[in-house]
């Protein structure tokens, strides 16, 4: 009998290797460079910890530093009138960098009534990306969802 973990183990596996050999070759000078695609939602939670709406406009950046602490990468978008976010780093492999780590958080939002950022999936202090698929020279990644509560709240 396959325990859980081991069940769970080999499928993570078996999608990361799905993921390393639909990678671009970097050789091919004809190939698009690499683009890594992070998705998440950003809801506004009540001071109950409950889901009141999701929050457009808010902006969330995706961050990857090498060991010395030195960014390598940064992009940063706006979550849609259901957001949903999308953040594109053209021209980085977030999977197969070496050394580097990349992380997702939430920057800020307009929302006057939902403008305190919580921790929520790792949101306040970098959620690292979950590979989800790949399409050609695409790496999906998620993260989330994150969530922004009332001032009024007590931590």
């Amino acid at each position: 009998m396959v325990s859980h973990a081991s069940y769970v183990f080999s499928s993570y596996y078996s999608k990361m290797k799905r993921l390393q050999l639909t990678q671009t070759d970097p050789k091919n000078e004809n190939d698009p460079p690499p683009v890594s695609v992070v998705e998440g939602i950003v809801y506004c939670q009540d001071c109950q910890g409950h889901w009141t709406k999701k929050i457009s406009d808010a902006l969330v950046s995706v961050v990857c530093k090498d060991k010395a602490g030195l960014i390598t990468a940064y992009a940063m978008d706006n979550s849609d009138d259901s957001g949903y976010f999308q953040i594109k780093v053209p021209n980085y492999d977030c999977l197969h960098q070496e050394n580097t780590t990349c992380v997702a958080q939430l920057v800020t939002t307009s929302d006057e009534t939902c403008n305190k950022m919580t921790n929520e999936g790792d949101g306040a202090q970098g959620a690292k990306l979950r590979p989800f698929t790949s399409y050609y020279n695409e790496m999906f990644f998620r993260v989330g969802p994150f969530a922004f509560t009332p001032y009024t709240c007590n931590e």
